[in-house]
């Protein structure tokens, strides 16, 4: 091969090299510049993720509140004990508005069982405090819970609730006459009376429904008002639709055909 050719033949090979290396070095620069552009959109898809998110610059976990479990109160009456003597022992009233306490029984199978029936569900012209197995849970949570007693002479059970009606001031909310307390094995609940009065002998709870905000008030509103007398009631302190209510059912006095009342709504709560 003559010198002149040979000088041909390098200049075509660093030409084809001049363009490999131009066709690499504009295909890194592609590739680079789509890497750029999709670091920019996923910058751009962190940014809007921040925004429906909130900004996480601070702890994430920072405003979480964890509330701690509710526990058992520490209830100063014997259940145990209570419960030896009679499974139908569910609860326990202590009346600071008229100095006694009781236990509160229920009967699965007979709601009236304990109306003339001690906790020895023995025969007693007494009977037991108790509440009614087909209208309230043993836990007092219904929207309404009614204890029936007896009013009875010797001043026993709720023999003291239409006597002591009259001395209370409803509107003292500092003075203890005007609270019960009722147990169950788990918590304490303490009740205010808002009012004390006769109404029908008719059964509340079959007849009114206190989940309704409608017949809820218009319970009150014919309790309050309700014709035949007397009617003691507060007037700074109603219930208000949600409260939780307990009635404190007995005869009255006057006439056996109706009932009196004393209503509490529930104020303070400690336990589960």
């Amino acid at each position: 091969m003559s010198k002149e050719n040979k000088k041909i033949g390098w200049t075509i090979v660093l030409i084809v090299c001049i363009i490999i290396a131009v066709v690499c070095i504009g295909t890194l620069i592609w590739l680079r510049s789509g890497e750029i552009a999709t670091d920019k959109e996923l910058a751009g898809a962190v940014k809007t993720q921040e925004e429906r998110t909130g900004d996480f610059s601070s702890d994430p976990w920072e405003a979480v509140v964890h509330e701690p479990e509710p526990e058992p109160a520490d209830v100063p009456i014997d259940f145990e004990y209570l419960k030896n003597i009679n499974e139908d022992i569910y609860g326990w009233i202590e009346m600071t508005c008229t100095d006694q306490e009781y236990p509160v029984l229920s009967n699965e199978s007979e709601p009236d069982y304990y109306i003339h029936k001690d906790i020895n569900r023995q025969y007693s012209s007494n009977g037991s405090l108790y509440t009614q197995s087909t209208f309230n849970a043993l836990d007092f949570v219904d929207p309404c819970t009614v204890i029936y007693g007896h009013n009875m002479n010797n001043g026993s059970m709720f023999g003291k609730l239409q006597r002591t009606a009259s001395s209370r001031d409803l509107d003292d909310a500092e003075s203890e006459q005007n609270y019960f307390t009722l147990y169950t094995p788990t918590k304490i609940e303490k009740y205010r009376i808002y009012a004390s009065g006769v109404y029908s002998n008719a059964n509340i709870l079959y007849y009114n429904d206190f989940s309704d905000e409608e017949n809820f008030n218009a319970f009150f509103e014919e309790f309050e008002h309700y014709p035949v007398g007397p009617h003691y009631i507060s007037s700074n302190f109603r219930p208000q639709f949600g409260d939780e209510l307990v009635i404190l059912s007995t005869c009255y006095s006057g006439d056996h055909t109706y009932r009196f009342l004393t209503v509490g709504v529930l104020v303070e709560k400690e336990g589960i």
